[in-house]
């Protein structure tokens, strides 16, 4: 795994912050194996590294870069700045042109986002597999949520997911690591998830997607260990036991077709 890592790293752009280059692989700007590359730097992060903020950086961009192949926009805009009209409107390109005019295919290009669409698809797929709200204390940054709103308190961290999918909430601090995962679902786009640096006491409003009754499964992984309680809509639902390396699954019936406040609560022994 290390070797991996060593290895994708050679393929992409970390000193050169343009954003054709940061986070980019071969052929040395943007390309779709950029996001599927950023997907293992950041699970590689997230799950192994023991320095897991300096790789989040590079991943993070990996998984942001290739968006600028697309083509879209508003009527204002035209729907496109690379290729104006509306009928081309959502178009993507499978790569990016760095020099002024460059060859790709065959076919001379200025520099921009290619012709053709190629295998773009791989790349976005492997975003919507990437894509989350990482918060994390960042040596060089301080506090830091990609993909997030962050704001603080003295006691507390507050954080908007705004990661695009919003069904995955990871906290880096102090050593601790605790991963948020929904299987349906999402985090609310307007109310954040609200925790403290000790991870005793988790706050979320969780979004019904589909308006309609069903049940919801939350994998939680890297609590610390205790007894936890759950609330769900201000009404006490269940309680769990955390113990080390073992994942925790909550299982939440909708009542709402709306936004449901979940808290989860350290029960002190």
């Amino acid at each position: 795994m290390e070797e991996q890592i060593r290895i994708n790293i050679s393929l992409r752009g970390w000193i050169e912050p343009a954003y054709h280059l940061l986070g980019s692989s071969r052929p040395g700007t943007m390309f779709y194996m950029s996001q599927m590359g950023g997907w293992s730097l950041i699970d590689y992060s997230l799950y192994y590294s023991n320095e897991p903020e300096k790789y989040l950086r590079l991943g993070y961009a990996s998984f942001l870069c290739n968006w600028a192949l697309m083509n879209t926009g508003r009527p204002e805009s035209d729907y496109g700045y690379w290729y104006p009209g509306k009928e081309n409107d959502g178009g993507a390109g499978g790569g990016f042109v760095s020099q002024a005019i460059g060859q790709k295919q065959g076919k001379v290009s200025a520099r921009g986002t290619w012709y053709y669409g190629g295998e773009a698809e791989m790349g976005f797929g492997a975003a919507m597999r990437t894509a989350a709200t990482i918060v994390v204390e960042d040596p060089l940054f301080g506090l830091t949520a990609f993909g997030g709103r962050l704001s603080t308190t003295r006691e507390k961290i507050e954080v908007i997911p705004g990661d695009g999918l919003r069904k995955r909430f990871h906290i880096l601090l102090d050593g601790k690591r605790l991963h948020i995962q929904l299987d349906r679902d999402g985090f609310s786009a307007s109310k954040p998830v609200v925790f403290d640096r000790g991870l005793g006491n988790i706050r979320l409003f969780l979004d019904n997607r589909t308006r309609d009754v069903h049940i919801t499964e939350i994998q939680l992984s890297g609590l610390p260990t205790g007894t936890y309680r759950v609330f769900w809509d201000g009404k006490s639902l269940s309680s769990f036991i955390v113990k080390t390396g073992e994942k925790n699954f909550l299982k939440l019936a909708w009542e709402k077709m709306d936004e449901t406040l979940l808290e989860i609560k350290s029960v002190e022994e």
